[in-house]
């Protein structure tokens, strides 16, 4: 077929698609007017937008920023311990206390020393180095041993009145010390206590009163306000991704097991029934003690191979179905496709594991330029040899089964990626092939022996894998109600009659009409993975120390809580709004989606 030919179906197609769109401009206004009839639920909106916008402006708001640690691990809280624990509003955060070493100065025959910054850590060559500062005046000096006015070998002075501040002609800031202090040989050092310039510690949309620690600091100088903000990052990403993948694979575990039901129902039941048994918090403490020892999280290139190669495989299947369509009963589906994938999948898992899953790997003769010419051709031809295996297997069970020819589907194949009509491929099969053929291509480039996912799989992912892992079978249960439910209905039957595939039944069909229950559940789930991941790192298997993760400032806080309670208040805040908000948020959803719930 021409471009010419495709006129027709291009303006069917495109007219199709604005009416989808202004159904779903339609839909939108009708669940916001829905929406906005509770305020709790408004008030849930505006706390998930609130904590969202702090997390994503953290780097512009917030007046201390975190940095890689010396080991490039992990992105940690540096510590200068100055001010350490000052209470909210403190004027400490413009105060630092500096040794000055009295037997450096007469060493050196000097009696200035600059007044500088505590260390830092350069991010980037993960080099110590301080800065000069601003002094404005000098609060407090005492000798080694905490007394302000010493009596060595009968030598008295007043130390505050041997101290003071010299600046250069450059407007470099020195502490002086009297030739009087240096004169006691034995007092060996004096600590300064003066008031800075602390311009990067200011907010500037608070009093000038109370710009400065306006949430205080924890014993490590940690500024709390920066590393709440910082936590929101943390706790929103850990939310979101755990609920969204315990979503994905709850769905797709569910689907399956209310679709096909008899022995993979029941199999699958049975297992979540196990997970059920354990508490989810003992489960997921166990599991992220067993990934302990997992430095990063990455797959044999044999099975990256195998996955996508199995994908394509049912892709293609599925597209044979359709093909088919008008030549098959409806008795004849039944778990035909899923059946014929899973035999094609112990056939290439055969394959692979009883080569002892080679993957060739030839010494390369040019390895900074890629991998050889002989490895390429060899996993070439490796690939091609699994994809005939898989499709003539396919070829030969529809022939077998349907008494079509394969010569016949071949054609239709060719046909049907015409370009005529580009809307046509505007579908989640598309995204997914072109996924697809994008692994397979670079996993045939690559000189890597794995497939890596996570490069730092750091104590906050593992937390994450172990949630997922632990999460889905609630959703699986779910999914697997609404779907027992929905294959009976009559739609679902016409679908059955004419031929439809499984997996347009289960994508076209049942999901969208049991995306309801799951948007909500996924909603309010957020709330509780913050919380759950929370107490994790409150029991130290979560956040690294150091770390501005809301559960560890809480479990790094509580022993002080009596006198120092703003280590524990703010963070457990900032946790009870956050999940607070998301649930109103969920609640309100609830009514979106079920009008029967009205208020």
């Amino acid at each position: 077929m021409t471009w010419a030919d495709g006129e027709d179906d291009r303006r069917e197609s495109l007219r199709r698609i604005i009416e989808g769109l202004d159904q779903k401009r339609s839909d939108i206004r009708r669940s916001i007017r829905i929406f906005t009839r509770s305020a709790l639920a408004v008030v849930g909106l505006m706390l998930v937008l609130s904590v969202s916008m702090l997390a994503y402006l953290a780097e512009d708001i917030a007046v201390e920023h975190p940095t890689r640690n010396l080991q490039d691990t992990a992105s940690t809280w540096r510590i200068d311990y100055e001010p350490r624990a000052a209470a909210p509003g403190s004027d400490e955060c413009r105060q630092r206390e500096q040794m000055v070493s009295l037997t450096v100065l007469r060493r050196d025959d000097t009696n200035i020393t600059p007044a500088i910054s505590a260390d830092r850590i350069d991010p980037d060559t993960k080099q110590f180095y301080t800065v000069p500062l601003d002094v404005i005046r000098i609060i407090n000096v005492v000798d080694g041993l905490g007394y302000t006015t010493p009596n060595i070998s009968g030598n008295k002075a007043i130390l505050s009145e041997n101290i003071s501040i010299y600046t250069d002609e450059n407007g470099t800031d020195y502490i002086h010390v009297s030739d009087e202090l240096l004169e006691i040989n034995r007092l060996p050092s004096v600590y300064v206590t003066y008031e800075f310039d602390n311009s990067e510690m200011e907010v500037w949309w608070m009093p000038e009163s109370h710009n400065i620690c306006i949430l205080g600091t924890n014993f490590e100088g940690h500024d709390v306000f920066s590393k709440i903000l910082y936590g929101a990052r943390i706790s929103l990403k850990i939310g979101i991704t755990v609920a969204f993948m315990t979503v994905t694979l709850g769905t797709i575990i569910g689907s399956i097991s209310g679709y096909y039901g008899g022995r993979v129902d029941e199999f699958i039941m049975r297992m979540t029934d196990v997970f059920f048994a354990v508490p989810g918090l003992i489960l997921a403490m166990a599991f992220v003690a067993v990934l302990t020892a997992i430095p990063r999280l990455a797959l044999p290139m044999e099975l990256a191979v195998l996955i996508p190669l199995l994908i394509l495989i049912s892709l293609f299947r599925t597209k044979v179905d359709e093909i088919t369509i008008g030549e098959v009963k409806a008795q004849e589906k039944g778990g035909q496709s899923f059946t014929t994938v899973l035999g094609i999948a112990s056939l290439i898992f055969a394959a692979f594991y009883i080569t002892d899953g080679y993957w060739p790997n030839i010494p390369f003769e040019e390895s900074a330029e890629g991998v050889s010419n002989s490895d390429l051709y060899l996993r070439f031809i490796i690939l091609s040899s699994i994809l005939v295996l898989g499709f003539s297997i396919i070829l030969a069970f529809t022939k077998f089964n349907r008494e079509v020819s394969p010569k016949k589907v071949i054609t239709e194949l060719k046909n049907s990626v015409s370009l005529n009509n580009p809307f046509s491929f505007m579908t989640i099969r598309t995204f997914l092939l072109v996924g697809v053929i994008y692994v397979l291509c670079k996993s045939l480039l690559t000189i890597d022996s794995e497939w890596v996912i996570i490069k730092d799989f750091d104590r906050l992912w593992k937390i994450q894998v172990a949630l997922i892992f632990t999460g889905w079978p609630g959703y699986a249960r779910l999914i697997r109600g609404q779907v027992l439910y929905i294959r009976e209905m009559t739609f679902v039957e016409a679908a059955k009659s004419v031929g439809a595939p499984s997996s347009r039944i289960m994508f076209k069909h049942i999901l969208p009409n049991a995306w309801a229950p799951l948007l909500v559940a996924f909603t309010l789930d957020i709330g509780g993975t913050i919380l759950s991941a929370a107490g994790l790192s409150f029991i130290g298997l979560g956040a690294e120390m150091h770390s501005a993760e809301w559960g560890r400032m809480v479990s790094d806080g509580r022993k002080w809580f009596l006198n120092e309670w703003w280590l524990v208040t703010f963070p457990g805040l900032a946790i009870a709004f956050t999940t607070l908000g998301f649930n109103l948020l969920g609640d309100g959803l609830r009514d979106v989606v079920d009008p029967r719930n009205r208020r």
